[in-house]
């Protein structure tokens, strides 16, 4: 049967009846991805035609007709259960007291959702190791991870089939921000980000200072355990006077370096009477190059007053 025609007069049982016209088209109709495997469609009532009584909700998946859908009274309906890589074709109708409105359609497509539990492990002074989760639902198998991080003005980039990844030949105490994004057949998802640093020197702990006689005192120290990229190469005890009561002017640092083997050392030549700061910094080679604790004040030991 044929559709009839907008406010035709016809007879139903004996009596006429006057037709309503068929509501105008939805407008301004929108599909966003709301979720994993969803899309959201929303849009405005029509503008033109006849009451509307609800809307159809309709979508072809690769061009082909689906029996997903529904029907809803108000503006707006969530698609579930799609899949990734699927080009949907969504048409929303709206539907007078007899008949229908021509669909408006737009077209959604789900993307790859974002790696989970990002995290950087067991960084040392040259690797960072990166571990995370695959996208929730996929519908599609992962076949690769590209990481990518910006250094340098360049992009360097690491491919992997696993959610693991260690990253080598970097540059001790620098801080890195890396992109991880999963790849399925239909191209990439969402990159997900993190920043990280290459571990730092360590700090030495447990400075101890104890004087021998009127010009000498010892520092002794605990030992610095370092990731196994790291050559211990010794220790540099860093110590300076200080103002006391005989007006002396602060002096800059001296300094002293004792083997990697040993973890205390003698200063000598040191004037009675006089307040003297110490501090000791780890001495390590990288790759070839040799780096040292920075010396911070506020991590030396006590002003040390030697005995006259």
């Amino acid at each position: 049967m044929s559709p009839l025609p907008a406010h035709q007069c016809v007879e139903l049982q004996g009596l006429p009846y006057l037709v309503p016209a068929p509501p105008g088209p939805p407008t301004g109709v929108t599909a966003v991805q709301s979720g994993p495997t969803s899309v959201s469609v929303s849009w405005s009532a029509p503008t033109s035609g006849g009451p509307v009584s609800r809307y159809d909700v309709y979508y072809m998946a690769n061009g082909v007709p689906s029996t997903g859908g529904g029907s809803t009274n108000s503006t707006s309906y969530v698609l579930t259960n799609l899949q990734v890589g699927v080009q949907y074709n969504i048409s929303v109708i709206a539907v007078g007291i007899y008949i229908p409105s021509c669909g408006s359609m737009v077209p959604a497509a789900l993307a790859l959702g974002p790696v989970t539990g990002l995290q950087a492990l067991n960084n040392t002074f040259t690797t960072i190791t990166l571990t995370w989760q695959p996208p929730p639902v996929p519908n599609e198998v992962i076949i690769m991870y590209l990481v990518t991080c910006p250094y340098n003005g360049s992009v360097n980039t690491y491919n992997t089939t696993t959610p693991l990844v260690t990253i080598t030949g970097l540059v001790p105490m620098t801080t890195y921000t890396f992109s991880v994004i999963g790849y399925t057949i239909s191209g990439p998802g969402t990159p997900e980000q993190v920043q990280t640093s290459t571990a730092a020197i360590p700090n030495v702990t447990g400075v101890v200072v104890s004087a021998i006689n009127t010009a000498t005192v010892r520092v002794s120290w605990l030992a610095v355990p370092l990731p196994p990229d790291g050559i211990l190469t010794g220790y540099t005890v860093y110590y300076r006077s200080l103002p006391n009561t005989s007006k002396r002017q602060s002096g800059g640092y001296t300094s002293q370096t004792f083997p990697p083997t040993t973890t205390s050392g003698d200063i000598t030549n040191l004037n009675p009477n006089d307040v003297y700061q110490f501090s000791v910094v780890v001495m390590v080679t990288i790759m070839g190059q040799l780096y040292s604790g920075e010396v911070d004040p506020s991590l030396a030991v006590s002003p040390t007053t030697i005995p006259g």
